[in-house]
């Protein structure tokens, strides 16, 4: 009964703990993807957002010049996707996917 009463003071923590966390990453991947400015080379997003979990080419067969790139970043809630110019140079374009 008394490893009962120190496994119960435990678990109410996590339970506290664990939520309070995602709750801050979400809050702090927001602020993170609100603060990212357009017009950035991929290179630049790389050095703060890391390495992305999709890295793709845009294919458009209207436009076979086209070369945009299209990176995406997973987290808990959804993904933040950022899209390149036709070039594939600079970030024009970003959104967030819930």
């Amino acid at each position: 009964m008394k490893s009962l009463s120190k496994i119960i003071p435990f678990i109410s923590l996590l339970i506290i703990i664990i939520p309070t966390l995602y709750i801050v990453k979400e809050w702090n991947n927001s602020k993170k993807y609100e603060n990212t400015k357009l017009n950035i080379t991929i290179s630049e997003l790389k050095q703060d957002w890391g390495k992305p979990d999709y890295d793709w080419v845009n294919i458009n067969n209207s436009n076979p010049k086209d070369k945009s790139r299209v990176l995406k970043y997973k987290f808990w809630y959804g993904y933040y996707i950022f899209k390149t110019d036709t070039e594939g140079k600079k970030i024009t374009q970003k959104f967030m996917d819930d």
